[in-house]
């Protein structure tokens, strides 16, 4: 029976990339229960006047920024090991994309309405995330 040791472990994955590992899922454990709490609470309204086209915008950007946040905390958040950062990349992405449609589709059930353009607006930011870390890991 062999014991693992976390500090090998630790300096095999990189101390950079460990630290960056659990900031994550710290960030993670504090960010999505936030989230799922936000978004599902009865009539919130973002801004003073929700018919507006500036509120319209800024709600689209807001969703497409939460959930920017939300699969770069998932990337990273989740163990590489030796899967790499690839699978993790593929994973995160897939998972936020999967919660950007759940949760919407949810929000009918608390008083709110499901909205296929915030349902875009999500999936975006998800898409974003993917394409800067894909093109960043794949750079020479």
């Amino acid at each position: 029976m062999s014991v693992v040791n976390n500090d090998a472990t630790r300096a095999s994955v990189g101390s950079g990339s460990w630290a960056i590992h659990r900031w994550a899922q710290l960030g993670l454990a504090i960010y999505l229960p936030f989230l799922a709490v936000s978004t599902h609470w009865p009539s919130l309204q973002i801004g003073a006047d929700a018919r507006r086209v500036t509120s319209v915008r800024a709600d689209k950007l807001m969703h497409f920024g939460v959930f920017v946040v939300l699969t770069t905390l998932l990337i990273y958040a989740l163990p590489a090991g030796r899967r790499g950062f690839g699978r993790n990349l593929a994973a995160g992405t897939i998972l936020a994309g999967i919660y950007g449609y759940v949760d919407e589709y949810t929000q009918q059930w608390f008083m709110r309405v499901f909205s296929f353009v915030d349902v875009i607006a999500n999936l975006m930011g998800v898409l974003c995330t993917f394409l800067i870390l894909f093109v960043g890991q794949t750079a020479p």
